[in-house]
């Protein structure tokens, strides 16, 4: 893919497509939702973020440190990437198969002692969904460092499609935990066929071999030590590991402390936010896979990278704010009659920003040598996170664990920017744009603004059910309007370079 409009073709390959089937997904899991419950939905989640953290022990990391060396092969041109990919396949394929009966006996052990509903065939079901995902992670890893975005858009759009679509099964013909978890199955099963496919022809295809026929013949590049891939397979078992762990102790706690209900919500929004993170995820994967070749290229180079990413960062910061302010439509749309569903998902709005950390900021520094420092700083924090959850639980109830959470995964994220900017920048300080500053300076005036005005009587009586919507609007119209009267703020963010980290934005 060429260098010029990188990331914009990215994402035209990669997001268009999911416009029209985002369509279809906001219009099915809020019926699905609405036919499960906040309760059986929650069951699902609970269950699933056990199953989640133990596959990531038959993963053992696997796919993630293949795309790393796919990436590092393409970039360097040290080895011919067919080679690269079936060494890697074969041995993904090895640990998910040893993995799998350990997989069931430890999720077993774990969920029939727990205080939610538990069901055996529930169980069962939702641990095979989450084996199959193993190979699809595989091949989105493999094609995601080929470069391959078109492939990528075509899976997704095939998932998203058929996953919808077994939605609405469960809404009509199904609308249990159990019908969810069969049409989870369902799903990773035909996309993970559909994918394991297209590889294969991306493989055997002539843009890859052509490429690198200078190296088919050089044996000392072709062979891989199964030792060296375990070995980096291994850090990055504790990456995804720690990840899954982080990501689950906040349901296994509120699932504990305050039932499934509570689970329910979160898990629902979670699938909301990510959603509206799909655009971020792809940039960050996009980035991530020519990080080493922007540091190679110099400090400049890397300067023009960040203040991209400090561009995309800003649009991160006016999602999560809309949603904040919308929360209330949200909890109508997905749990109406709910009456604390509105005030969590506000909270809960601000993971949409750290989400966009991690799914940004964080996979470039692990590709350039920062995975390590990323490993000891979630490990800390996953511990903080058990701890400050438990305690704000017992002082303030189900709003104070949930902002507990919330806090947590802010200062963990704003840990990420930091091992980011020292592994970017080891030998120079970088500091943040004068124009991100003023950026945000306006975006908090602005929105303290706006809940002062539709907290006051003449508001709501003038606007009636339309406040909420209004007060969204007001806010978008400030923002736009102070970015305008600004030349230098206008040329760092409205351009036609927003996207563009190869080239300077004066």
């Amino acid at each position: 893919m060429k260098d010029k409009n990188y990331l914009l073709s990215v994402l035209g390959l990669s997001a268009i497509p999911r416009i029209v089937t985002s369509a279809l997904t906001f219009i099915c899991f809020p019926l699905m939702i609405r036919a499960l419950g906040a309760s059986n939905y929650g069951i699902v989640v609970y269950i699933g973020a056990i199953v989640g953290t133990l596959e990531s022990f038959v993963d053992f990391g696997v796919s993630s440190a293949a795309g790393k060396a796919i990436a590092e092969a393409r970039e360097t041109n040290s080895k011919p990437l067919n080679q690269v990919i079936e060494s890697w396949a074969k041995l993904q394929t090895k640990v998910a198969l040893i993995g799998f009966i350990p997989l069931i006996s430890a999720t077993y052990l774990i969920s029939v002692n727990s205080k939610t509903e538990f069901s055996l065939q529930l169980m069962g079901l939702l641990v095979m969904a989450s084996w199959i995902t193993i190979s699809l992670n595989f091949v989105r890893a493999s094609m995601n460092s080929l470069l391959a975005f078109k492939s990528i858009a075509i899976v997704d759009t095939f998932e998203s499609i058929l996953r919808s679509a077994t939605w609405l099964c469960v809404v009509f013909f199904m609308p249990s935990p159990r019908g969810l978890a069969i049409a989870q199955i369902i799903s990773a099963l035909c996309t993970s066929v559909m994918g394991i496919y297209l590889l294969k022809r991306l493989i055997s295809g002539k843009q890859i071999s052509n490429k690198f026929e200078n190296t088919l013949n050089d044996s000392n590049n072709t062979r891989l030590s199964g030792k060296q891939m375990l070995m980096e397979s291994s850090h990055f078992l504790w990456l995804r590991l720690i990840t899954r762990i982080f990501q689950a102790i906040p349901i296994f706690l509120f699932g504990r402390i305050f039932g499934s209900a509570l689970v329910g919500i979160v898990g629902a929004f979670a699938k909301i936010s990510e959603l509206i993170n799909f655009p971020f995820s792809i940039i960050g994967n996009a980035l991530a896979v020519r990080a080493q070749g922007v540091v190679l290229n110099g400090v400049l180079a890397t300067r023009k990278l960040w203040d991209a990413v400090s561009r995309i960062i800003a649009m991160a910061v006016i999602f999560s704010i809309m949603v904040f302010l919308g929360a209330d439509i949200i909890a109508g749309i997905l749990l109406p009659g709910n009456l604390t569903a509105g005030g969590i998902i506000a909270i809960l709005s601000l993971t949409i920003l750290s989400n966009s950390f991690s799914s940004i900021i964080a996979p470039m520094s692990d590709y350039i040598g920062a995975l390590k420092s990323r490993n000891i700083l979630m490990t800390v924090f996953t511990v903080l996170q058990a701890a400050g959850i438990f305690i704000a639980s017992k002082q303030f109830g189900s709003i104070g664990a949930v902002i507990a959470y919330v806090s947590i995964l802010l200062l963990m994220n704003s840990g990420y920017i930091v091992i980011a900017r020292r592994a970017f920048f080891p030998k120079q300080r970088h500091k943040l744009r004068r124009e991100m500053i003023y950026f945000l300076l306006i975006v908090v005036i602005a929105l303290i603004g706006v809940i002062i005005l539709r907290n006051t009587p003449v508001f709501n009586t003038l606007f009636l059910k339309w406040a909420t919507f209004m007060s969204m609007l007001i806010f978008l119209a400030v923002l736009l309007a102070s970015l305008l009267a600004n030349v230098q703020m206008r040329t760092f963010f409205i351009t036609k370079s927003f996207l563009d980290f190869q080239h300077p934005v004066n």
